[in-house]
């Protein structure tokens, strides 16, 4: 190892950046989103060929998806699930996941965007140029078999470890290498997703857990979101992921119920936040080998998958708690009358510790396409209980749903902003973004400063950036 520096202040912006070197950060911002977008074809791809052989083959399980997704179609099953077998095959997929990431990258375990915040602040934008492969084929396992996550995380650390390798072969220094990183992130958002404006926004603001912003990576960031949307686009669809639709904004007296549906999103964002910090904890203190772990987390998770759809009447709704549970959100969002407030309470709270127990553990998935479904839920839940009070004081079901998935991640993640672009885009509705901008910034002033990434400093006065003179091994 070589001798390391240790400073409280951030290292120098990209603003500081002679204009040639400039010039040529933006040229590298075109390619690392046309690089990400690539990934994330790749990334999408593999865990719907892992899902087609573990669930729907063996288990007779497929999530229909979301509407907008017409490329990875669903194979058609018929009869019930075999629910039986969920748990057998969470545990091989997770053991598999436990073997790939500790043999080959062990940081490519967990989450993903927490891992990239610290390669940002800690490493002076170093990823491994291996992280991203191991990364993609981890979640691909981990969610394929029934393991609960989203898709922004692992793109994430997919985007970051593109952006830290483009670095080192355009031979940028550590500035534009932390900006190129960053660049990164918000191009794996905008990739999956299909949210280029969100994206750009979340790569500077997911870096503090407070108002705070790096404005610097803005611009790069704004390029490779664009590019990598365009060119993921060509493949993947260019319309809205979740398409929905609500009623415009249009009765001031709304924001009595959406200022209880504030509550109750810090609540449950507390509680989601509160999970994975005493999940991560208990994982790390069970004496059995780290890459057994997944499996018993991913186990875990399955047999409450399991549980919750005999619960539920073999509901195949109860499943979303699994894998993805985009197909589920999609039918919430456009029908929200036909799920009972028991059932979307359930799938919020089942969420939230499936999704805990699968990341914690050690298995690959993202955090915030879960906030979708427990805010989603969550809002929807509160939204029915309410709406015996009339139209004129409660707004219809689906725009608690859309409000939800808004303010949830935006007091568990402290990213109000992004969040609630993302899901605009996400859902092609931008009729609430009064009350969703309303609801997003009451649940960040409201959450304090607990975070499901740790790795976020409060302020960039906070911001201790460590360097070295070497990079890691390839």
């Amino acid at each position: 190892m070589g001798h390391e520096v240790r400073l409280m202040v951030n290292l120098p912006c990209s603003s500081d950046i002679p204009p040639v070197s400039r010039f040529r950060l933006l040229v590298a911002s075109v390619v690392l989103g046309a690089v990400v977008a690539v990934g994330a074809i790749a990334f999408l791809a593999a865990c719907q060929v892992v899902t087609r052989l573990a669930l729907t083959q063996c288990a007779g399980y497929q999530d229909a998806g979301p509407a907008g997704e017409t490329v990875f179609v669903p194979t058609a099953v018929g009869g019930p699930p075999r629910v039986w077998l969920f748990v057998p095959i969470a545990v091989l997929g997770g053991l598999v996941t436990g073997w790939v990431t500790r043999r080959f990258a062990p940081e490519a375990a967990g989450p993903g965007a927490d891992t990239a915040i610290r390669a940002y602040f800690y490493s002076g934008g170093w990823v491994r140029r291996r992280v991203a492969v191991v990364k993609i084929l981890a979640t691909a396992l981990t969610i394929g078999t029934g393991g609960s996550g989203g898709r922004e995380g692992p793109m994430v650390q997919v985007g970051a470890g593109v952006g830290s390798w483009l670095a080192g072969w355009f031979g940028f220094g550590a500035a534009s290498r932390r900006v190129l990183l960053a660049a990164g992130m918000g191009a794996g958002v905008a990739a999956v997703f299909r949210t280029p404006l969100g994206g750009t926004l979340f790569a500077a603001e997911v870096l503090y857990r407070s108002e705070e912003i790096e404005s610097e990576v803005l611009i790069p960031a704004a390029i490779a979101a664009v590019t990598a949307h365009m060119t993921a686009g060509a493949v993947l669809g260019w319309g809205p992921l979740l398409p929905a639709f609500s009623a415009p904004f249009a009765a001031p007296l709304h924001f009595a119920a959406y200022a209880l549906l504030t509550l109750v999103l810090v609540v449950l964002a507390r509680l989601y936040v509160l999970a994975h910090h005493r999940t991560s904890g208990w994982f790390a203190r069970l004496p059995v080998p780290e890459a057994v772990k997944p499996a018993l987390g991913a186990g875990l998770a399955a047999i409450i998958g399991a549980s919750l759809y005999s619960a539920a009447g073999r509901d195949e709704h109860a499943l979303a708690v699994l894998g993805f549970g985009l197909g589920t959100l999609q039918q919430i969002l456009i029908q929200p009358d036909n799920f009972t407030v028991g059932l979307l309470i359930a799938l919020a709270l089942g969420k939230l510790v499936t999704t805990a127990l699968t990341v914690e553990s050690g298995g690959s998935g993202g955090v915030f396409g879960p906030t979708l479904i427990i805010g989603g839920c969550g809002g929807g839940a509160l939204g029915l209980l309410l709406q015996p009070l009339g139209p004129q004081w409660v707004p219809p079901p689906t725009a608690f749903v859309l409000v939800g998935m808004a303010g949830f991640f935006a007091a568990a993640a402290k990213t109000p902003f992004s969040t609630l672009v993302i899901v605009c885009e996400l859902t092609g509705d931008f009729g609430l973004i009064a009350p969703a901008l309303g609801v997003s910034l009451g649940c960040f002033l409201l959450s304090g400063r607990d975070s499901l990434f740790d790795s976020q400093p409060a302020h960039k006065t906070d911001a201790p950036v460590q360097y070295s003179s070497g990079c890691p091994s390839k």
